[in-house]
């Protein structure tokens, strides 16, 4: 009878370890938003312009770290939005019509990680720069492969949203 019960042990630690869970749909694990198999967008589009594509809403958007994403601390990271026409990576920028939203999400574990806050960056004497974000509160809480679901948001309503890959 031990042995039994700890032969289910073993079985039950290994199905919600964390791998592809066989408890978990991988293929449709996508945590409420984004598309799952689709393929990584290029980080840069034909002008070399365009990291993160928004093409609904006509714009562009970058990701720069402020503090790099690592397994054991905080990361932080700044969106800069630009129209896709008339701008350029290095700007003029301008706010998106929809909030911006970040998910962070590893694609083969099938979880995300904690909420992370968004507000729209301000200068040293504390006013609103236009277009540009900061995203705080990023915990990637294992090693492995993430996405960063970038999102245009109506309410809770995902508008839109373009994905980066990173690797911790």
């Amino acid at each position: 009878m031990k042995i039994k019960t700890t032969l289910l042990a073993c079985t039950l630690l290994s199905a919600l370890g964390c791998g592809k869970s066989p408890l978990l749909n991988h293929a449709q694990a996508n945590g409420g938003g984004g598309n799952p198999g689709a393929p990584t967008p290029h980080l840069t589009d034909e002008r070399g312009q365009c990291p993160l594509q928004f093409t609904g809403a006509g714009l562009c958007a970058s990701i720069t770290w402020d503090k790099p994403p690592v397994s054991d601390a905080a990361a932080t990271l700044v969106l800069r939005y630009w129209n896709k026409d008339s701008g350029t990576f290095n700007g003029p920028y301008i706010n998106p019509s929809h909030a911006v939203g970040v998910k962070l999400w590893m694609p083969d574990m099938g979880h995300g990680s904690s909420p992370v806050a968004v507000a729209q960056a301000v200068d040293q004497a504390g006013v609103a720069v236009p277009g540009v974000f900061k995203a705080t509160n990023i915990y990637f809480i294992m090693p492995g492969a993430w996405e960063v679901h970038v999102q245009l948001k109506d309410g809770t309503t995902v508008v839109e949203e373009a994905v980066a890959t990173v690797s911790i």
